[in-house]
């Protein structure tokens, strides 16, 4: 098959387009997410929630400039579409759950329910939130374990943040001989509140158990 000067003239010109496209894109493509990104700084977005969304606008951009590219050369651009969303369909039913832990770790991040540092209690486990990411939430217990929780539970069910307020109310019951002296209990208790830097506004004297 022969080619001829037209033809060769024609695909060239094509490459060139298609070369002009992806650097132009390429270009706009960074522009645009270092925009969105001085943005989302001034909005104070958690750092992991920011990197995420500018990765997932980063790939979308790429994505559209490789279909535009890929349309100047002759490629069936709506085949080729229908193909990816096609896959991109089979692949979101069949890793959904793990969609619903990144959307709600997003939602988790951007929302701040609680963070790093808060106490939490939830469905029994209740400690300290070491990590938050993407797909899941860390939170080490008072009994010194690390629990992963999905953020799709998080995000579904009731969470009790402990460190939202400055001030919560504890019960403590303590059992004492009939022959104990109440204030000296007291004072007690208040000592070991002070020596742990435990500020209160009101104490109930404890409920006293025969022994």
């Amino acid at each position: 098959m022969k080619i001829t000067e037209e033809k060769l003239l024609e695909y060239l010109s094509k490459a060139l387009v298609c070369v002009a496209v992806i650097v132009i894109g390429y270009i706009i493509t960074r522009l645009v997410i270092g925009l969105l990104r001085k943005i989302l700084n001034k909005s104070r977005m958690d750092g992991t929630a920011e990197g995420f969304v500018l990765s997932v606008l980063k790939v979308i951009f790429y994505f559209i400039v490789a279909v535009t590219a890929l349309g100047t050369i002759g490629v069936n651009v709506a085949s080729l579409i229908t193909a990816l969303g096609a896959a991109a369909l089979t692949a979101g039913l069949a890793l959904q759950d793990l969609l619903k832990n990144v959307v709600s770790g997003l939602v988790i991040l951007i929302n701040k329910p609680f963070v790093s540092g808060n106490i939490l209690d939830f469905e029994g486990v209740k400690g300290t939130v070491e990590e938050i990411n993407i797909f899941s939430t860390t939170v080490h217990t008072l009994d010194n374990k690390l629990v992963t929780i999905p953020n799709s539970r998080l995000t579904s069910n009731n969470v009790v943040n402990c460190t939202m307020v400055e001030q919560r109310r504890v019960d403590c019951t303590f059992s004492v001989s009939y022959d104990d002296d109440i204030d000296k209990v007291r004072e007690i208790i208040l000592n070991l509140m002070a020596t742990n830097a435990v500020s209160y506004t009101h104490l109930t004297l404890p409920t006293i158990c025969s022994v």
